[in-house]
C-alpha cells in the first residue's frame, strides 16, 4: 500500500472485485470445477484486498480521542452493510425465481445471474466513488504515522 497508495488500491480492487462478480454469470452445470474455483479465489482476493484497505483508511483521520467511537460505529455499519447484502441477494434471487415461474418460484441456477450482475455493478460503483479520493488519500497511515 506504500507503493501505490489506498486510492489506486481501492480503484483496481473495487473494479477487479466487479469483474470477477461479474464472470459468475456464465457459470453453468458444464462449468469446470478449475474454473469456478480459480474465480471463487481471485474474487475473494480481490475483496479481501478491497476490505484490508478499506479497514486502514477508515481511520486515517479520526483523533485518538474518537477512536473507540469510531471503531463501535464502524464494527455496526460493517455488520448491518453485510446484513443488507444478504437480504438484497436473496431479495433478487426470489424475485428473479418469480419472475421466471410465478406459480412456482423455486430457486434454480439461472435465478443467480441477476443477483451477480447487481452485485457486480454495487462494486463497480465502488470503483468509481473511489476515483474522487485525493491520490494521498490515507498517506498518513500508510506511512506508519
Amino acid at each position: 500500500m506504500n507503493r501505490v497508495g489506498f486510492r489506486t488500491i481501492l480503484i483496481f480492487s473495487g473494479f477487479g472485485f466487479g469483474l470477477f462478480i461479474a464472470a459468475f454469470v456464465g457459470v453453468d452445470r458444464q462449468t469446470s470445477l478449475g474454473l469456478i474455483l480459480f474465480l471463487l479465489l481471485a474474487s475473494g482476493a480481490a475483496r479481501s484486498l478491497q476490505l484490508t484497505a478499506l479497514a486502514a483508511l477508515q481511520f486515517a483521520d479520526v483523533p485518538k480521542d474518537q477512536m473507540t467511537g469510531a471503531v463501535t460505529y464502524a464494527s455496526v455499519n460493517q455488520h448491518v452493510t453485510r446484513a443488507v447484502g444478504i437480504a438484497l441477494s436473496a431479495l433478487l434471487l426470489n424475485l428473479s425465481a418469480a419472475w421466471r415461474d410465478l406459480a412456482h418460484p423455486n430457486v434454480q441456477l439461472e435465478d443467480f445471474a441477476p443477483t451477480f450482475i447487481v452485485g457486480a455493478l454495487l462494486a463497480a460503483i465502488a470503483g468509481v466513488r473511489y476515483l474522487a479520493l485525493p491520490r494521498t488519500a490515507g498517506q498518513n497511515v500508510s506511512k506508519g504515522r
